[in-house]
């Protein structure tokens, strides 16, 4: 999703064009002007699914983090080339085959998946432009978001870095990754030290048992140890960013349990695909039974941040069986549900899809 002022450069389409060339694009100027005009423009529908239910967008987010550039943009030019984010994401190498991704964005999810998934690192392909693109405005860039696949797997970025430290630009930008916990990269901290600001958020929609299963591959203990690691350096901003589906919305109070007493925030976002794996699918009775138990943890902050998807949960209806969606995936991988989950199996084993 493009906005007035960064672009996705890893988007297909700014892959075939260059994205220096997609922001100018017509597209993008018929999106730009959508917002001028007041209207709520189709592609970012996710976000005014979560507003219009009273929950904190990505879109509001992302405005609160660009906040000190809001006056330098002029959003009546909806022909300027100027970028000030760049989202960036490195290739699909990660070590975690997650129940929520993909072979797209997970080269491990080959194991257990029967499309074929060819592990790619676009910003090095030398059909590529962006190293071209980079370099006409990367004296504008104030903030670059790396994902992935797993970001801080991916060795090449370090050149990406490199560039904007020998450029003398690394002190005025921002560095964010979304990242799933599993690499202490103090291999990339002579790097970070010499940007404004890095942000590490942590991927993460569970803890223990139940992570080992929605975050499949790695151990809790690692992920555990590495998260305590960058809150205790303190040289970082860290926090999690978890995203709502149906297989943890009923215990999610337990991460943000574990992030308080970390002293971390927690930002939750509703799951976009599979589609399988909504809040939305639930049976009537499983979400009363999620209703009652979120809101009454006596925990007023945490009701505020996940009333909004309540409100969705309870307000739309979907006919998929999640239990059916996962069991093939349970097969591939050894694991049953029903072991991880057993106070939530039982609950949804009462109820009908």
């Amino acid at each position: 999703m493009s906005t007035v002022d960064s672009i996705d450069v890893s988007a297909p389409k700014v892959q075939t064009t260059g994205f220096v060339d997609y922001f100018s694009s017509i597209e993008q100027q018929k999106l730009k002007q959508e917002f001028l005009d007041g209207k709520r423009p189709e592609q970012c529908y996710q976000c005014w699914k979560v507003e219009d239910a009273g929950g904190r967008s990505k879109r509001i987010n992302d405005n609160q983090v660009f906040k000190d550039y809001q006056f330098d943009i002029d959003y009546n030019n909806i022909k300027s080339p100027r970028l000030l984010n760049l989202d960036i994401k490195l290739g699909n190498k990660c070590n975690l085959a997650c129940r929520i991704c993909s072979p797209r964005c997970s080269s491990t999810w080959s194991k257990f998946s029967k499309k074929q998934s060819i592990e790619f690192d676009w910003v090095d392909n030398k059909t590529s432009t962006f190293w071209e693109d980079l370099i006409k405005i990367s004296e504008e860039v104030k903030y670059i978001t790396f994902a992935g696949g797993e970001p801080l797997l991916d060795k090449s970025h370090r050149k990406l870095l490199q560039y904007f430290i020998d450029n003398d630009l690394s002190k005025d930008i921002s560095l964010h990754y979304n990242t799933n916990g599993t690499v202490y990269a103090d291999f990339l901290f002579e790097y970070w030290d010499q940007f404004k600001l890095v942000e590490l958020s942590f991927s993460i929609d569970n803890i223990e048992k139940q992570f080992e299963y929605e975050r499949y591959g790695i151990p809790w203990d690692q992920v555990d140890f590495n998260v305590k690691k960058y809150s205790q350096d303190g040289k970082y901003n860290v926090n999690f960013f978890s995203v709502i589906s149906a297989l943890n919305f009923y215990n999610s109070y337990n991460l943000y349990s574990y992030a308080k007493t970390l002293g971390l925030d927690v930002t939750f976002s509703l799951l976009e695909d599979p589609q399988e794996l909504s809040i939305i699918n639930l049976p009537i009775g499983v979400k009363k039974k999620i209703t009652e138990k979120l809101l009454t943890t006596n925990d007023n902050l945490f009701i505020d941040k996940v009333n909004s998807f309540i409100s969705i949960m309870n307000n739309q209806n979907e006919k998929y069986n999640f239990l059916d969606y996962l069991a093939e995936q349970d097969s591939l991988r050894g694991q049953q549900f029903s072991e991880y989950y057993p106070e939530y199996f039982k609950l949804i084993a009462q109820e009908k899809f």
